[in-house]
């Protein structure tokens, strides 16, 4: 495509699998673009467990390793996701 590496990104989420349109501007936000989202449903001790596993693409060249990027997007990403910081 534009020649970029893809990498993956998994939310799991307890009960109720979450609305794309929740996830997918954070993540954009963050400089990364989906292209591809795969939900799976997972039923443990009468539990459900939805795992959002994403393809994405990092939009900026990090001048950073993938190891550090992982951690702060991650990081960044939680801090959004529990309304820390805000999404923008």
């Amino acid at each position: 495509m534009d020649g970029k590496p893809e990498t993956r990104f998994k939310l799991f989420h307890y009960r109720d699998a979450v609305p794309l349109s929740d996830i997918i501007p954070i993540l954009e936000n963050l400089g990364a673009r989906t292209v591809e989202e795969h939900p799976y449903e997972l039923r443990m001790d009468g539990r459900q467990i939805w795992i959002h596993d994403f393809v994405l693409k990092i939009f900026d060249d990090p001048d950073q390793s993938a190891t550090h990027l992982q951690k702060n997007f991650e990081e960044a990403f939680v801090e959004i996701w529990f309304d820390r910081k805000e999404n923008d």
